[in-house]
């Protein structure tokens, strides 16, 4: 059985999220990271797994954060919270 690492597995969210317009919102209710992706691109079932690490950024920084992809035409295309994305790699062990 081959081991691999999540780095060896291709993903469009680098080129995703460097063309994307990052909002942090704040409020009495929570935080919101809102990703506003500025190029039309499929959504990779491998974005999840980058989104680990922000979400675990986000959580530690600023407590639970709702993490929203927007697609060009606004379209909602990924709604997690960092915990359910937290809790996840944490099955997957990642």
């Amino acid at each position: 059985m081959n081991e691999y690492s999540i780095y060896d597995l291709p993903t469009i969210a680098p080129m995703l999220l460097e063309q994307a317009e990052i909002s942090l919102l704040q409020s009495t209710t929570g935080t919101l990271l809102l990703i506003h992706c500025k190029q039309e691109a499929p959504i990779d079932p491998m974005l999840y797994l980058d989104l680990v690490p922000i979400a675990r950024l986000v959580q530690e920084s600023f407590g639970v954060t709702q993490i929203c992809i927007c697609n060009i035409q606004r379209d909602v295309t990924l709604h997690w919270s960092s915990q359910e994305l937290i809790g996840m790699a944490k099955v997957w062990r990642i």
